[in-house]
């Protein structure tokens, strides 16, 4: 059976020893997609990161493949739908990392709400003439507010729950999730996503990007925010209109933005509010924190999300139905069973 993995400059050690030795694993290492070699229409499955798009192109050469998996949670970096067209299962890892992300979102909500971005700088500057606690302005204290969920999946779940533990008060928006799981989690279910921005002092994005949810965060959902959110993103930054973040900010509709995704990455440098979180802008500084896409990023999390992705391999090798295949509405014809 021949396997490879497209993208990512790393050996495969974890993901050989999961599969076993009699299949060897094709490392191709492609940061675009004229780098393929020209016999990837004899695999059998593909494993893929999110450094190249896997397109219509490259998709009607895998005459073979029988499956494709996302070594991680989104798959938006695969044209899922044609796959499904063209019979072939697309999977991802939706699993791994669950506590280290929820934990990342927490963590940039902490920093600028106790301003320890500004505590830092200033105590840079002048550590014996800025050893004030009252230069960190305007700290509000988090238990007792408003905590918005946009997104109630695994991560979103985690979250939630972190948050009722630090004394919020949590609510979710996603239509996606059955009548009842409030009760599951004691928490309160709103069905309108302009309405949780407007009761909502903290609000923790947890949704996947889909043509749907492309820039669902824009001027006129973010025209609805309660004076003074903080808007925390670790899910897609596609999700998220990067301009209207700025005049939101810039207006002091938001009071803040955490972000670990964007809507280009690496980030563009024109970019209105990528400029005024380089250049420091007054109205800005220290009022947005950005981190590289890291939110999933642990040695614990990156090991499970490698080996969860090779055991959806072995099943494909040991006969076993797939799962966890996020394509299943679209497939015609499947090469392969899934569950």
């Amino acid at each position: 059976m021949r396997i490879a993995i497209f993208d990512y400059s790393i050996e495969a050690e974890i993901e050989q020893e999961v599969i076993g030795k009699k299949h060897s694993i094709n490392l191709y290492r492609a940061t675009h997609k004229e780098e393929l070699p020209d016999d990837i229409g004899s695999l059998d499955a593909v494993m893929v990161w999110h450094h190249i798009f896997i397109d219509k192109d490259i998709i009607d050469r895998l005459e073979n493949c029988k499956m494709i998996i996302r070594i991680g949670t989104g798959y938006d970096s695969v044209d899922y739908v044609y796959a499904g067209e063209k019979g072939i299962p697309v999977l991802n890892v939706p699993d791994y990392g669950t506590e280290d992300v929820a934990e990342h979102a927490l963590a940039l909500l902490f920093s600028l709400n106790r301003s320890i971005p500004l505590y830092h700088e200033k105590l840079i500057e002048d550590i014996d003439g800025n050893w004030l606690a009252e230069i960190g302005g305007f700290i509000p204290r988090i238990s007792g507010k408003n905590m918005g969920i946009i997104g109630c999946g695994r991560i979103g779940t985690a979250m939630a729950l972190r948050a009722k533990a630090l004394g919020m008060n949590v609510s979710f928006y996603d239509p996606y999730v059955p009548d009842g799981y409030e009760k599951a989690i004691h928490c309160t279910q709103i069905y309108n996503l302009n309405h949780i921005f407007e009761k909502s002092d903290f609000i923790s994005l947890r949704t996947l990007l889909t043509d749907e949810t492309k820039k669902m965060i824009n001027d006129d959902v973010l025209g609805h925010s309660k004076k003074g959110l903080m808007l925390i993103n670790t899910s897609r930054g596609g999700v998220v209109s990067n301009s209207a973040v700025y005049r939101a900010l810039k207006s002091g509709r938001l009071r803040a933005f955490a972000t670990d995704v964007l809507e280009c990455e690496p980030p563009d440098i024109e970019d209105d509010l990528i400029r005024a979180y380089i250049n420091q802008e007054e109205d800005i500084k220290n009022r947005v924190l950005i981190t590289p896409h890291a939110a999933f990023y642990a040695e614990e999390s990156r090991i499970e999300m490698r080996r969860k992705a090779a055991e959806a391999v072995k099943r494909l090798i040991e006969g076993k139905p797939l799962r966890n295949c996020v394509n299943k509405k679209w497939l015609k014809e499947a090469r392969y069973e899934v569950v």
